[in-house]
């Protein structure tokens, strides 16, 4: 597979993750909203208080199985690294 292709493809990985981030994020969000809520007005609606802190939790899971490690490189070890993969490019067969 040629570096083009494969970088191609680790970019719409990358969308994919971003947006199940985003999707879980949403989630679990409206999830505590409805949480605080309740708490404040002892109010129930449709889903049972406990199901409801299941979710909540299911969601935090799967936000921590979606985390990326960020790792922040000096702007010299990125020009560094960018001339690396350049000449890896044209000497790969």
């Amino acid at each position: 597979m040629k570096a083009i292709e494969l970088e191609a493809i680790q970019e719409k990985y990358y969308m994919q993750k971003k947006q199940k981030i985003e999707i879980y994020g949403q989630q679990l969000e409206k999830i505590k909203e409805e949480l605080e809520a309740r708490l404040e007005n002892n109010e129930l609606k449709d889903v049972k208080t406990e199901q409801l802190f299941k979710l909540f939790f299911e969601y935090m899971d799967r936000l921590e199985v979606e985390r990326v490690p960020v790792e922040f490189i000096a702007e010299r070890s990125f020009e560094e690294m960018e001339l690396e993969n350049f000449t890896e490019r044209f000497t790969a067969s």
